[in-house]
C-alpha cells in the first residue's frame, strides 16, 4: 500500500468581536482584558504552528464594541472596524487605549444593544476552517432592549425584545462557525442564554473579577481553535 499523502496546508480564519462593559466598575478589569486581546495573535500563531509544524496559515481579525448606558453616558457605544492582526496590532492597541472606562450610572447597561451590533458584524464568509466568535464581558445585568430608545444616539433598528435578538443570532450568523461566550454575573438573561441559545456558553463572573478575567481568555483560545 502506498504511503498516505500529507494533508494540504490549511488557512484558518478567526473573527473575534469583543463586547466590553467599560463602565466605572470595570476599571480594574479592563487593563487585563485589553492586554489579553492584544496577545491573542501571538498565542494563536504559536498554537497553530505547534499543531501543523508550521504548515498551516491563519488570519485573525478582532473588533471591539464597548458599551455603557445611553441615559448616563455620551459615549455609550464605541465601535471599531475589524483589525487584522498582526499588521493592525498598533491600531488595535491605540483604539483600546482611547476608551475611557468610567460612567455607567445604575448597574444595568446597554449590553444587549452591543451584542446586536456584534452579531451584525461584517464576518468573513464561513467555511469549515472559520470561526465567528463573540465574547461579551460585563459585571452587570443588561437593560431591556429599547429601554433607552428615547435617549440621544440610541442605534436604529434594534430588536424589540430578547426573543427577536435570539432570532437574529440563530438566523444571521453561520451555525457551523459561530460561538458566543457570555462572561457575566449570575443573573438573567445571561444564564438563560447560556442554556437555550445555540453555540453559547455562559461563564459566571465571581466577585474577584480581576482574577477571573484571566480564565476568560483560555476559553477564547479553545473556542477559536477547534
Amino acid at each position: 500500500m502506498p504511503p498516505l499523502s500529507p494533508l494540504p496546508p490549511r488557512e484558518y480564519h478567526f473573527d473575534i468581536v469583543f463586547c466590553l462593559d467599560v463602565t466605572d466598575t470595570m476599571n480594574a478589569c479592563y487593563p487585563i482584558i485589553a492586554d489579553k486581546i492584544c496577545s491573542l495573535y501571538e498565542v494563536f500563531s504559536t498554537k497553530l504552528h505547534e499543531r501543523s509544524d508550521g504548515k498551516d496559515k491563519m488570519k485573525l481579525r478582532v473588533r471591539i464594541v464597548a458599551f455603557k448606558d445611553y441615559m448616563s453616558d455620551m459615549d455609550a457605544m464605541t465601535e471599531s472596524d475589524f483589525f487584522e492582526l498582526g499588521e493592525d496590532l498598533d491600531k488595535l492597541k491605540a483604539f483600546l487605549g482611547s476608551i475611557e472606562v468610567n460612567g455607567g450610572g445604575d448597574p444595568p447597561e446597554n449590553a444587549l444593544e452591543a451584542l446586536t451590533l456584534a452579531i451584525r458584524s461584517d464576518w468573513t464568509p464561513a467555511d469549515r476552517f472559520t470561526r465567528h466568535l463573540i465574547v461579551l464581558c460585563t459585571d452587570a445585568p443588561p437593560l431591556e432592549l429599547r429601554a433607552r430608545e428615547w435617549c440621544s444616539g440610541y442605534p436604529a433598528d434594534m430588536p424589540k425584545d430578547l426573543n427577536e435578538l435570539r432570532d437574529l443570532w440563530e438566523e444571521q450568523t453561520d451555525r457551523r462557525a459561530k460561538r458566543l461566550l457570555i462572561y457575566g454575573p449570575k443573573c438573567e438573561p445571561w444564564e438563560e442564554m447560556g442554556l437555550y441559545w445555540s453555540n453559547t456558553l455562559f461563564i459566571p463572573l465571581e466577585e474577584d473579577s480581576v482574577a477571573e478575567c484571566k480564565d476568560l481568555f483560555s476559553l477564547v483560545i479553545s473556542g477559536g481553535s477547534f
